[in-house]
């Protein structure tokens, strides 16, 4: 069924809390417990959302959301993203990911200055997902950061896909299918690699500035 409600707030801990049908909230979403499922497609929160979670935050594959302010996930847990999740004034998840779904999972911001998208927070901090796309839009102002490794030697993740960002930093290895970035902010800007850098396939850069700071193999053009 589908949940309408001025706001959600759950301060306590519990096994799991699940929505199956569409989150619509006016306002704040402010999670603080154990394990956050969203099951149904066309989530909405009016306000900032907030997730503390010591067990798994899972955003469905059909689970898509929108968060009209900023979007921050932090605990001891862990992340399930099938999703698509819009996050206007920034995304910050600071715990690992597994990328899960049918198709690609899409981060967007606004794209202002300071609206970004930060997954992570070191390098233990790691995004996983065999064959699993994953596109990342900060817009042309804001700045992604990816703190912790992407994919493995053995199991690379899908095509990574950089629609719009200022600043792009790559903290950890990175292994996966592709790289593109085509539609960067070509006047300002760096994109950098600071590990090293594993594709299975191609590699098409457009943008001001790229580093690779380590290895790098690119297995096509």
């Amino acid at each position: 069924d589908v949940f309408k409600a001025e706001s959600f707030t759950q301060s306590t801990g519990s096994v799991l809390t699940q929505f199956g049908g569409a989150v619509t909230l006016t306002n704040a979403f402010d999670f603080t417990g154990q394990a956050l499922t969203l099951n149904g497609s066309g989530n909405t929160v009016g306000g900032t959302m907030d997730v503390t979670n010591t067990g798994t935050f899972t955003l469905a594959d059909a689970g898509d959301l929108t968060v009209t302010g900023l979007f921050t996930q932090d605990g001891s847990g862990s992340i399930t993203l099938g999703g698509d999740l819009t996050g206007t004034a920034g995304i910050d998840f600071a715990s690992v990911i597994a990328l899960i779904g049918s198709d690609a999972v899409t981060l967007v911001t606004g794209g202002a200055d300071g609206q970004d998208i930060v997954l992570g927070t070191d390098l233990t901090t790691s995004i996983s997902g065999l064959g699993q796309a994953l596109i990342l839009d900060a817009g042309s102002d804001g700045d992604i950061r990816v703190a912790g490794g992407v994919g493995t030697d053995s199991q690379a993740t899908g095509d990574i896909t950089v629609v719009g960002a200022n600043q792009v930093t790559f903290d950890g290895a990175v292994y996966a299918s592709g790289f593109t970035q085509a539609a960067g902010n070509v006047t300002t800007g760096q994109t950098t690699f600071a590990g090293p850098l594993d594709l299975l396939g191609g590699l098409d850069f457009t943008g001001s500035g790229l580093t690779f700071g380590d290895a790098t193999v690119v297995g096509a053009d």
